[in-house]
């Protein structure tokens, strides 16, 4: 599985490492995607020739039907590649949908994500990479599948999710017309290929200072909550302001278990106070 890939039809030479996409729109009309990595890869400049041993050229676009494409041709109007091989990860990727009736959906094999051949560090049986998807496009959304997490926050796409704000994604997703809009419509995405770093939104898996210690983070069932002083009031919040959960009054303990094991996927605030001081601290909770 560590060196798992996928072949792209047509390729002269397969590249050391690719990702497909598989795209399909409302009418069912589909096309795949294939992006990827191999250090002998050239620079797309839009020359048809430039890549033509890992598949990656220029055809003309169909303009009336769905069709996809890894990025415009540059020396060719009208004309798109379904293949983008990169010698490096260090640039954006992009991706269109055109002539598409939404939602529109993709989905992908996010075990490939776990390939020693992605040119970053082995991290044993958790992923090697993950990608970092920017879906803000027009008048499509996400949708109400996927609240509270504004443009600002790409899509994690990974099998491996130890972040939340209901943004990681295991196999697929949906954009979705906010508009009602029935006409063909032309879509831009773009994406990062990142190390799987294994939080979101700077959170770490053990939080400790000189007032409080408070692990796990994530968490599934049980946030536990360690203090110097004994505690004398704790409150669980979402980041809506929701209380799921509050101590007592006076408590008056220096440990405590908090169960989350029915509290709704995300991000939450843990509000702590002992004699000296109130602290608060982001956690997570996912199941």
């Amino acid at each position: 599985m560590k060196g798992q890939t996928i072949s792209i039809p047509g390729a002269n030479q397969q590249p050391l490492w690719a990702f497909a996409f598989y795209i399909s729109d409302s009418t069912g009309n589909t096309d795949t995607l294939y992006y990827g990595y191999d250090p002998n890869s050239i620079i797309w400049t839009g020359n048809p020739g430039a890549d033509s041993i890992f598949g990656e050229k220029l055809v003309l676009r169909d303009t009336i039907n769905f069709a996809a494409s890894c990025y415009d041709g540059f020396t060719m109007p009208d004309s798109i590649s379904r293949v983008d091989i990169r010698s490096s990860f260090l640039f954006y990727f992009e991706m269109q949908c055109w002539n598409a009736r939404l939602p529109i959906k993709l989905k992908w094999d996010a075990s490939l994500l776990h390939s020693d051949s992605i040119p970053y560090p082995n991290q044993g049986l958790l992923p090697t990479g993950q990608i970092d998807f920017n879906w803000c496009a027009g008048n499509s959304s996400l949708g109400a599948n996927y609240p509270g997490c504004g443009c600002g926050a790409p899509i994690i796409i990974t099998d491996t999710a130890s972040f939340q704000c209901n943004t990681s994604q295991t196999d697929s997703l949906m954009i979705y017309d906010l508009f009602n809009d029935t006409t063909l419509q032309t879509l831009n995405f773009g994406f990062y290929f990142n190390p799987w770093s294994g939080t979101w939104l700077g959170i770490p898996s053990h939080k400790s200072d000189n007032v409080f210690a408070v692990f796990p983070i994530p968490s599934s069932s049980f946030i536990e909550v360690q203090s110097g002083e004994p505690i004398i009031s704790a409150r669980l919040c979402s980041i809506s302001g929701i209380v799921y959960w509050q101590s007592d009054s006076n408590i008056n303990k220096k440990e405590l278990s908090i169960d989350v094991e029915k509290f709704p996927e995300g991000v939450y605030f843990l509000s702590l106070e002992n004699k000296n001081i109130r602290k608060s601290y982001k956690v997570l909770i996912i199941h």
